[in-house]
């Protein structure tokens, strides 16, 4: 059993939503291969502490404004608690009633025991696991204790390990978490092991000793923006961000472009030779010449085009409805574009807006930092007309106000690319040919065979020579 609460959220409504579309949409009752239904893919197994005439969001939102009074303009802002319930599979398997109470008693034991809050199950892949949502706000008003609140969730576990007959932390591979893996790491530790690391660095701080390498959390390597002034040699500064882009979730070579764009400085343009690199400085202007990819050592073109073909469209899924709940959430209240672009910035979202040249919006590409991921607006429910209708709902509208927003305008120099290089057009050209030549010496073959030819059906044939 794994037991993980997420770091505090600003997204109450996002973090329900996220959980009711699993219960009730097509992630919860989710369709398989011949498109039927199935309704144990997950659903609500219970509701706590909400009167019959209203409903958890109601009683989130009396929480908020309770807490609004009481706070004098100091409310709490990340008021969202989201845990999630891992059973392992070596574990006894518990009823949805066992694990209900159980439930309730790790809320009751973390504080929250009196608050309205729901539970969820999820059956929707390989593990069957378990969410809770709250508020983290009281009765009174005031802010539930969260100090060192996977700590004390671990004790509890600890705790009622033996009642209820199970493991603390897993054997096997852990769960993926859906929502979760956007906040920590792709993957959850074993319970133990966490303590055994807390009590090593405790003693480490008490020592004034560092730990050891082997103990120590490895840190992702976070490749920076392209920087003219680096003393990294531009050349190396491109391989490495193109390697970088290449760990990200794409399907076409427009968003690859983006990419690069905003989330390195790099403006990326193809030739019929290839691709070429040219570095962006602070306001967006060009900071060098172009550098193909054959001066990298790299087949550019290439990559891009795998990538597009073997994209993970379970992952895409998962993160494209992580990013709808933020995006929804952020458009509530929005004042202006640029106020709506650092809700989601927040998030670790850029919102690229594509203009006509005379100003008018018509493309929008969602590129999400935190999971590596790249959505058009048409993939997702939150599209361009669903952020037009959203800027005139709020009183603003789609400017131009950021440097890296495309246009539609094509500088001379460079031709158009997309979707293949020269080289595949060939490729499939020449098979097509040997297709056609073959399909040519067959119907030669059968038109010299002994057989009697039928004239009358021969004539009648448009595709065959009259004779």
């Amino acid at each position: 059993m794994i037991i993980k609460i997420q770091p505090p959220s600003d997204m109450v409504d996002a973090t329900v939503m996220y959980n009711e579309t699993k219960a009730n949409g097509p992630e919860g009752v989710r369709a398989d291969d011949q498109n039927v239904f199935r309704e144990e893919d997950g659903h609500v197994v219970a509701t706590r502490n909400v009167p019959d005439d209203s409903t958890l969001e109601d009683e989130f939102e009396r929480l908020r404004i309770l807490n609004a009074k009481k706070a004098r303009g100091r409310n709490l802002e990340k008021a969202a608690f989201h845990m999630s319930v891992n059973p392992g599979v070596n574990d006894a398997p518990l009823s949805e009633r066992e694990m209900a109470a159980f439930i309730d008693e790790l809320m009751q034991g973390m504080g929250y025991g009196s608050n309205p809050y729901r539970i969820y199950k999820h059956t929707d892949i390989e593990r069957t696991h378990y969410h809770v949502v709250t508020c983290r706000i009281g009765q009174d008003g005031k802010k539930i204790n969260d100090s060192f609140e996977n700590r004390r969730i671990n004790r509890l576990a600890e705790k009622f390990a033996k009642k209820y007959g199970y493991t603390v932390g897993l054997d096997e591979e852990p769960l993926e978490e859906d929502l979760e893996e956007v906040n920590d790491a792709d993957t959850t530790e074993d319970v133990s092991h966490q303590k055994e690391r807390q009590e090593k660095t405790e003693q480490a701080e008490k020592t004034g000793q560092t730990q050891d390498s082997d103990d120590a959390p490895k840190k992702k390597q976070f490749v920076p923006p392209f920087n003219k002034e680096s003393d990294e040699p531009i050349t190396e500064q491109f391989r490495k961000i193109h390697e970088e882009a290449m760990k990200w979730n794409f399907t076409t070579p427009e968003q690859y472009k983006a990419l690069l764009k905003w989330r390195f400085n790099v403006e990326a343009d193809e030739f019929e030779d290839g691709i070429n690199f040219i570095g962006l400085d602070r306001n967006g202007k060009e900071a060098t010449s172009p550098v193909s990819e054959k001066d990298l050592g790299i087949d550019a073109a290439e990559d891009i085009i795998r990538k597009c073909t073997t994209t993970d469209m379970k992952k895409r899924r998962r993160q494209r409805e992580r990013l709808e709940g933020y995006a929804l959430e952020a458009i509530k209240g929005s004042m202006s574009l640029k106020e709506f672009r650092k809700k989601m910035n927040d998030k670790g979202i850029y919102v690229v807006i594509s203009y006509t040249e005379n100003g008018k919006p018509f493309g929008l590409t969602w590129l999400d930092r935190a999971t590596k991921c790249a959505f058009k607006g048409s993939e997702t429910s939150c599209d361009l007309r669903w952020l037009i209708e959203g800027a005139e709902k709020n009183g603003w509208i789609l400017e131009r106000i950021h440097r890296f927003d495309r246009t539609s305008d094509i500088k001379s120099r460079y031709k158009s690319r997309y979707r293949v290089g020269s080289e595949i057009k060939r490729r499939i050209q020449q098979k097509k040919d040997e297709a056609l030549a073959k399909q040519m010496m067959r119907d030669q073959d059968e038109r010299s065979n002994t057989r009697a030819v039928n004239t009358s059906e021969l004539n009648d044939d448009p595709n065959n020579i009259k004779i």
